[in-house]
């Protein structure tokens, strides 16, 4: 095969790609929507990602399709990490939930430990039964405990 049988191809895959990403994403995005809880989240929801989804469509057509405008160099990337870096802060701390499933457990004493300031765990038989947890609680609590050394108050950290 030559190279430019080869090169083709790579563009086709490229563009199945970018095709079978966006149809994913975009079915996540409306399973996500149609399971929020009441509808002013759906509408924040829908708000929220029309815009960044409209930011990323205008920054990859400013940068990708007009490569002419601008160089890309260092400072261009650093600052696109930094606009991907905040949208992603951003979209995390509307998606951020108070985990109720088995990590949930963990959680809520690892803030009680580090609350109460001591090692006397309240549901000592969920651990027993589950000790696969027991690192977890540890390793949270101790977080937990690092950073409240730096602030008097309890700070429940986002859980991504």
């Amino acid at each position: 095969m030559d190279k430019m049988g080869i090169d083709k191809i790579k563009k086709i895959l490229y563009i199945l790609f970018h095709i079978l990403f966006s149809i994913t994403f975009t079915g996540v995005f409306f399973i996500v929507i149609k399971h929020q809880e009441s509808s002013t989240d759906r509408i924040l929801m829908l708000l929220s990602t029309g815009f960044f989804m409209l930011l990323i469509l205008f920054l990859y057509w400013f940068i990708i399709k007009s490569r002419c405008c601008f160089p890309i160099n260092k400072k261009t990337i650093g600052i696109l990490f930094a606009i991907f870096f905040c949208i992603q802060l951003g979209l995390g701390m509307l998606l951020m939930v108070k985990p109720s499933w088995d990590f949930g457990h963990v959680f809520d004493e690892a803030v009680a430990l580090t609350k109460n300031n001591s090692w006397e765990i309240s549901n000592i038989r969920y651990f027993l039964r589950y000790p696969n947890n027991q690192f977890y609680l540890l390793t949270l609590t101790c977080l937990y405990s690092y950073c409240r050394s730096f602030t008097s108050a309890i700070i429940s950290l986002p859980v991504f």
